[in-house]
C-alpha cells in the first residue's frame, strides 16, 4: 500500500492525539462518555464504509474490486454534495478517491 501513498505524504510523522476527554473528569458536569472530542480535528462518523471496503481489497491485492468501491464511493459524493456535504468538500474528496484509482493502474 505504501506505494499508492504520495512521496510527499510519506513524509509526515505519526498522529498524535489531543487530550483525550478522561482528562475532563471532575472538571465538568458532563459523564465522560457524554463528550463528543471535535478540538484535533476528529471525525465523530469514521470512515466512508466504501472507504473501508476499498481498503480491504487493497490488502488482499484486489485493485479492481478497490477501484470499484472507490467509484461507488464518488457516486455517493456526487449525489451528497451541496446537500449533507460540502460541494468543495465533496470535489476534493472525489479528487482524491480519482488520484487512487489513477495510482492503482489498472489494465
Amino acid at each position: 500500500i505504501e506505494k499508492l501513498i504520495r512521496p510527499d505524504l510519506t513524509k509526515f510523522g505519526g498522529y498524535a492525539a489531543s487530550k483525550s476527554p478522561e482528562t475532563l473528569v471532575g472538571k465538568i458536569e458532563i459523564p465522560v462518555e457524554e463528550i463528543v472530542k471535535l478540538d484535533a480535528n476528529e471525525n465523530l462518523y469514521g470512515c466512508s464504509p466504501k472507504v473501508n471496503a476499498a481498503l480491504a481489497s487493497l490488502t488482499r491485492q484486489q485493485k479492481k474490486t478497490a477501484a470499484n468501491q472507490l467509484e461507488a464511493f464518488i457516486h455517493e459524493l456526487q449525489a451528497l454534495a451541496g446537500k449533507k456535504i460540502a460541494a468543495s468538500d465533496a470535489s476534493g474528496l472525489i479528487g482524491l478517491a480519482h488520484g487512487v484509482i489513477e495510482s492503482l493502474q489498472l489494465e
